[in-house]
């Protein structure tokens, strides 16, 4: 019995960290502004807990393989606290997740939008972006 228990306990001390950085692991980029010269950006500041965010990220799902050699869609999970995250927080004023910043090919923000959007309004937006 006391085996299984340490077994347990070893097996809880070692999943544990790797399923809280799965939760809460910054996306692929975290918005490496640098990564994207020359082409639109859209940032996405989300948070994997979020329901609001996760409507996004469905319309995200649709809408991003059909404009992602035009635009760069970056991801940024607003729970990483690193200075990275945090100063684009600030530069972008984001206070809420969802929060998505259309920046065009020259670094201007060009729209900023809280909450989920309609994959219609997404489109509008991403259009308006490419002009």
């Amino acid at each position: 019995m006391k085996e299984k228990l340490s077994l347990l306990v070893i097996a809880l001390i070692l999943i544990l960290p790797v399923t809280f950085y799965a939760i809460f692991k910054a996306p692929e980029n975290n918005g490496a502004l640098e990564a994207a010269v020359g082409k639109p950006i859209v940032l996405e500041f989300s948070s994997p807990m979020c329901s609001e965010c996760q409507k996004l990220k469905k319309v995200l799902q649709v809408v991003e393989p059909k404009y992602k050699k035009q635009i760069s869609f970056q991801k940024i999970n607003a729970n990483m606290i690193d200075n990275d995250t945090s100063e684009k927080i600030k530069k972008y004023d984001v206070k809420v997740v969802p929060t998505t910043v259309f920046i065009d090919k020259e670094g201007n923000m060009v729209s900023k939008k809280e909450g989920a959007m309609s994959e219609e309004t997404f489109v509008l937006q991403l259009e308006e972006l490419l002009k």
